[in-house]
């Protein structure tokens, strides 16, 4: 009987789980934004923060690591749960972000294959094929960064930026970031 675990048995480092929560908030605002910018010539913070982070990519981000960590090198799997998650998390993102501001941050209604305008088939396919390659190029990259991280060093850092995220959604909640 072999000492080492297998790659499906690998202990999830859970400081890894949330600086990587944080990266994809990050990224995805910066692409949000950069989009936005370039599609109408304009700066905005187009997420319901104020801070330079959208959530949903955060959480998107945080559970492909871990679906990569249970699936391995099965892309076909992690395709598959990535495009489910995928919709579903940006439907309920959609739906309470309207039911709680009364205002909606994006709208496929235009598109084919769009569910209440909420979702469009091409979008989730996008993000699922995203889920893979950040999956296997960049969470690799940025484990072996977080890895020379001391972790006495990491923990003051995730729990400073929890804090400020949780001080965001508080302000967030009584002075909102509506487009």
């Amino acid at each position: 009987m072999g000492v080492g675990k297998t790659k499906t048995e690998k202990k999830i480092k859970w400081l890894n789980v949330i600086a990587i929560f944080f990266l994809g908030a990050f990224l995805g605002w910066l692409w949000e934004t950069s989009f936005f910018f370039f599609r109408h010539e304009d700066w905005k913070n187009v997420g319901f923060l104020h801070g330079p982070w959208l959530p949903i990519y955060g959480v998107g981000c945080a559970l492909i690591y871990l679906l990569k960590i249970a699936f391995g090198k099965n892309v076909f799997l992690l395709f598959t749960v990535s495009a489910i998650l995928c919709a579903v998390m940006e439907y309920a993102t959609s739906w309470t972000l309207e039911k709680i501001y009364h205002r909606r941050w994006w709208y496929y209604g235009r598109l084919p294959f769009n569910l209440h305008g909420r979702i469009y088939l091409g979008g989730i396919l996008l993000f699922a094929l995203a889920g893979c390659l950040v999956a296997y190029l960049v969470f690799p990259f940025f484990e072996k960064l977080l890895d020379k991280v001391p972790r006495k060093a990491l923990k003051p850092i995730i729990v400073l930026l929890l804090v400020i995220l949780v001080v965001d959604v508080a302000v967030s909640t009584f002075i909102t970031n509506v487009p």
